[in-house]
C-alpha cells in the first residue's frame, strides 16, 4: 500500500468511527455523512456500507439500507453483520423467506461464534413469531437461550409465543426468568400480570400491575390493566379510579372509557356509564361492544327504544353478536313486541343453541301469545340446559295448566255444540 492509499484508509477509518459514534448517539443523518466520507475515501470499505445501512435502517430508509447491505456483501461475502441487518430489514418489509435465508447464512458463516449464532436463532424466532408460527419460534428461542442463558429478550418473546399457543403457565415461567434478569422492566411485569389475570389469579395480576406502575407511573396501559383486574374481583370503585388515571394520561383511550362505563354500570350508575360509552363511541365508532354496553345501560334505565338502536348498531358491526340479538329481544319484549322479540331469540339460539336465557325467554314470549305447547318445548329445553332453573319449572307448570284449561274449554264447547247445534264449534267460553 502506497502512502496516499494508507492516508486515505486511515482517514476513512476515522470517518467510519465517527459515524459509529454518531449513530449510537441517535444522530443518524450526521452518521450517514461520515460514512459517505469514509466510502468516498475507500470505496471497498465494506464495514462503512454496513454502518451507513444501519443508520438508514434507523431512519426507516429501508430500500437504501438494503442496497448498502447488498454492496457490503458483494465486497465481503462473509460479512455476517450485513447478512444479519439485511435480514432484520427484510423481516420488517414482510420479506420473511429472504430474512430467514439471511439469518441462516449467519449461522453457516460463523457456527462457532456464539454471539452471532444465538442472535441469529433469536431473529429466526422473531420471523416465525411474526408469521404466527409460534411453535417454530419457541424452538429457535430455545436454541438462543441454550447458547446464552441470560438472554432477556429471548425469554420475553418466548413468553409471548407461549401465550399465543395458550401455554399460560409456560409464559409466566418465561416472564419470571425475564424479571430475574431485568427486575426494573415495567412492561414484563405488565405482561405477566395479564397472563395471571387470564388464569384467574387477579390478585396476583394486581400485584404485578402495582410493580409496573411503581417502575413507570406514566403508562396508561398499566392503570387500565390493573383496573380490569380489580373489576374482575368486584372492586368497581377502585377499578374506576384506575380508569380515571389511564384516561388522564391518555385522553383518547377509548377502551378505558368503555371499561369505566362497564364498572359504573356494575354500580348501577347507568347515566354516568352512558356518558363514558358516548365518549368511547366518539373515539372508536366501529366498536360493536361499546354499542352493546350502551344499549344494556339504556335498557336498565327503561329506555328500550334507544337500547334497541344501540343493539342494532352492534349487530351491523358484528352480525353474529349473540347477546346483542338476545338483549334486543328483551327490549322488544319489554315494549310488548312479543313476536319481534321471539324472532330475535330465534336468531340468538341459531347462533348458540345452548343459550339458555334465549330459550327460556322465547318460552315466556310464546306463553304470553298463548302458544303453550311451543312454550313447553322451550321450557323443557331450558331445563335440560340448566336443571336448577326454578323459573323454567314454574312457567312450564303454568303453561301446562293453561294448556289444560284451553283443552277443557274446547271440550266443553264441543259437548255443548253437540247438544245445541246453534252453537258454533269455534266459539269460546267468553263469547257465550
Amino acid at each position: 500500500m502506497n502512502i496516499r492509499n494508507k492516508i486515505s484508509s486511515n482517514e476513512a477509518l476515522t470517518y467510519y468511527r465517527k459515524g459509529n459514534t454518531r449513530d449510537l448517539e441517535g444522530y443518524h443523518e450526521d452518521a450517514i455523512i461520515d460514512y459517505n466520507h469514509a466510502i468516498r475515501l475507500l470505496p471497498t470499505f465494506a464495514e462503512a456500507y454496513v454502518g451507513r445501512g444501519i443508520a438508514r435502517q434507523n431512519l426507516k430508509q429501508y430500500s437504501s439500507a438494503i442496497a448498502d447491505f447488498d454492496t457490503a456483501i458483494q465486497l465481503n461475502p462473509n460479512c455476517v453483520e450485513a447478512y444479519n441487518n439485511r435480514g432484520l430489514v427484510k423481516d420488517v418489509l414482510g420479506q420473511h423467506a429472504a430474512a430467514i435465508s439471511d439469518f441462516q447464512k449467519v449461522i453457516q458463516l460463523e457456527p462457532n461464534e456464539i454471539s452471532s449464532v444465538y442472535a441469529a436463532y433469536f431473529n429466526l424466532g422473531n420471523v416465525n413469531r411474526n408469521l404466527g408460527k409460534h411453535a417454530a419460534a419457541i424452538s429457535f428461542y430455545d436454541k438462543a437461550i441454550q447458547l446464552e442463558p441470560r438472554f432477556f429478550h429471548a425469554y420475553c418473546f418466548r413468553g409471548s409465543s407461549n401465550y399465543e399457543l395458550g401455554h399460560l403457565e409456560a409464559a409466566i415461567a418465561d416472564y419470571d426468568q425475564a424479571i430475574q434478569l431485568k427486575p426494573d422492566d415495567a412492561l414484563i411485569f405488565c405482561r405477566r400480570g395479564c397472563v395471571k389475570g387470564e388464569l384467574g389469579n387477579h390478585e396476583g395480576a394486581i400485584s404485578d400491575f402495582d410493580q409496573a406502575i411503581y417502575l413507570n407511573p406514566n403508562d396508561a396501559n398499566f392503570y387500565f390493566n390493573r383496573g380490569l383486574a380489580k373489576n374482575h374481583i368486584g372492586y368497581f370503585e377502585a377499578a374506576i379510579a384506575d380508569y380515571d388515571q389511564a384516561i388522564q394520561l391518555k385522553p383518547d383511550f377509548s377502551s378505558a372509557f368503555c371499561a369505566r362505563g362497564s364498572a359504573k354500570g356494575e354500580l348501577g350508575h347507568y347515566e354516568a356509564a352512558i356518558v363514558d360509552y358516548d365518549h368511547a363511541i366518539q373515539l372508536t365508532p366501529n366498536d360493536a361492544t361499546t354499542y352493546f354496553n350502551r344499549g344494556f345501560a339504556k335498557g336498565n334505565l327503561g329506555l328500550y327504544e334507544a337500547s334497541i338502536f344501540d343493539y342494532e348498531q352492534a349487530i351491523l358491526l358484528k352480525n353474529d353478536y349473540v347477546d346483542a340479538y338476545f338483549y334486543r329481544g328483551v327490549s322488544k319484549e319489554c315494549l310488548g313486541h312479543l313476536s319481534a322479540s321471539i324472532e330475535d331469540y330465534d336468531i340468538a339460539i341459531r347462533f348458540n343453541p345452548n343459550h339458555v336465557d334465549a330459550v327460556y325467554n322465547r318460552g315466556t314470549g310464546k306463553s304470553q301469545l298463548g302458544q303453550y305447547e311451543d312454550a313447553i318445548v322451550d321450557y323443557n329445553q331450558a331445563i335440560l340446559l340448566k336443571p336448577d332453573f326454578p323459573s323454567a319449572y314454574f312457567n312450564r307448570g303454568d303453561a301446562k295448566r293453561q294448556l289444560g284449561i284451553m283443552k277443557l274449554r274446547l271440550l266443553t264447547i264441543t259437548m255443548l255444540s253437540d247438544y245445541n247445534p246453534t252453537i258454533p264449534k269455534h266459539t269460546s267460553i267468553e263469547e257465550m
